[in-house]
């Protein structure tokens, strides 16, 4: 009978954490950069492919007449990383992200 009691009590134990970790909900942080230098669709499509590329980014948009690119990541991708692709493809990440919305 310990046994018993015992492997069903491992058991419940292996099955509560199986829920407490795939309960765990990944937050998503929408940003919006200004960068400078992007003149015309090619410029917005090779920030987009860039940073798209990255672990943790879920989308994003460039527009070149406004400056702005909006990003929605993970909260563990590290936005230095980011602003490194962006500025490693000869642009300007100026300022300070602005966080839109956080989920």
């Amino acid at each position: 009978m310990n046994n018993f009691v015992l492997k069903t009590v491992t058991s419940l134990a292996i099955f509560i954490t199986l829920i407490v970790v795939g309960c765990k909900e990944e937050k998503i942080e929408t940003i919006e950069v200004k960068v400078s230098g992007m003149v015309c669709n090619s410029c917005e499509k090779a920030i987009e492919t860039k940073v798209a590329s990255l672990d943790g980014v879920k989308s994003v948009k460039a527009t070149q007449p406004e400056g702005k690119v909006t990003i929605e990541l993970s909260s563990n991708t590290n936005l230095e990383t980011v602003t490194k692709e962006i500025e490693g493809l000869h642009y300007k990440v100026e300022g300070t992200p602005i966080i839109k919305s956080s989920l």
